[in-house]
């Protein structure tokens, strides 16, 4: 019997919570599998891969299965690509660092140049895992066109870092939920968001 007002809305509720807490744990689990060098890129593609499908309205998947098949598909080439993005963070983290405190003119230019670079590097990350588990494109255009779908609507992507900025300050009071619910809340904020865009995206050809 489909449960209504209060009390079907309290159960959605936990039913939701009981969903987070659980592909978060596969994720867990999953990442740990890999010895976390190479389980981390995997088990978030496969985090992202099942939030897809609720965010599409598909919300009676059978989790593990579409988990594990996910975590399978294309190992690595999303380890590949996901610490290709790893490498060039920190490469520019780095050179940040060397030319933080140059005050000649020449390191103030390229430290604004690094400041811009790493804004795009972040936009990129971003939309990076939704693109990838949303679309089929080569090794390179997953980079290209997660940077521009960052772009086709400013409004969402705002959205999305006001969102993990409260996200981030709600478990810094509560660190007891970051086991539970960060890696999963994330994940669905971001691929809700980015699947919105898709559609206006799509809708415009």
């Amino acid at each position: 019997m489909e449960m209504r007002g209060i009390s079907g809305g309290f159960y959605s509720i936990c039913e939701w919570i009981m969903k987070l807490a659980y592909v978060q744990f596969l994720w867990f689990v999953f990442t740990i599998a890999g010895a976390v060098f190479l389980g981390a890129f995997p088990a978030t593609s496969a985090l992202f891969s099942v939030i897809r499908k609720w965010v599409m309205g598909k919300k009676d998947i059978s989790i593990y299965p579409t988990f594990k098949s996910a975590y399978k598909k294309d190992f690595w080439k999303i380890n590949g690509l996901g610490w290709l993005l790893a490498a060039i963070g920190f490469i520019l983290l780095v050179d940040l660092m060397i030319f933080k405190f140059g005050e000649s003119g020449i390191s103030t230019i390229i430290r604004f140049i690094i400041l811009s670079l790493l804004i795009i590097y972040g936009l990129t990350v971003l939309f990076f895992f939704p693109v990838y588990v949303h679309f089929s494109f080569s090794f390179k255009d997953y980079i290209k066109n997660s940077f521009l779908f960052s772009l086709a609507s400013p409004s969402l992507t705002v959205v999305i870092i006001i969102g993990y900025f409260i996200l981030y300050k709600i478990l810094a009071f509560l660190p007891g939920l970051i086991p539970f619910f960060s890696i999963a809340v994330y994940a669905f904020l971001s691929m809700w968001c980015s699947f919105k865009v898709f559609q206006r995206m799509t809708s415009q050809h």
